[in-house]
């Protein structure tokens, strides 16, 4: 494949992706290979219930006593207990 074909021409690259795309400033194949994300988020650092503070965290453990409800217009929450070997937390999503 050569790097100077055009978008539209790549399987499954539709009119959509392709907007989509452009408006990232991405016209070629090479553009597209050469795009890197600006910005991610690592979750590798595994943290411990009794060591979290509020923020992003990455836990590892069992999630217990999960129930759902829903509240006014149609909006659904989650709430659970998370444990590991350290303790207990409650969450909510």
């Amino acid at each position: 494949m050569k790097q100077s074909k055009q978008l539209s021409d790549l399987k499954g690259v539709g009119p959509q992706s392709i907007t989509y795309l452009r408006q990232l400033g991405i016209t070629s194949v090479e553009e597209l290979l050469q795009y890197y994300p600006r910005k991610y988020e690592d979750y590798s650092n595994l943290q411990t219930v009794a060591t979290i503070k509020p923020g992003p965290v990455s836990l590892r453990g069992t999630f217990k006593q999960v129930s759902g409800r829903y509240i006014r217009r149609n909006m659904h929450i989650t709430e659970a207990i998370f444990s590991d070997e350290t303790g207990s937390v409650r969450v909510t999503w």
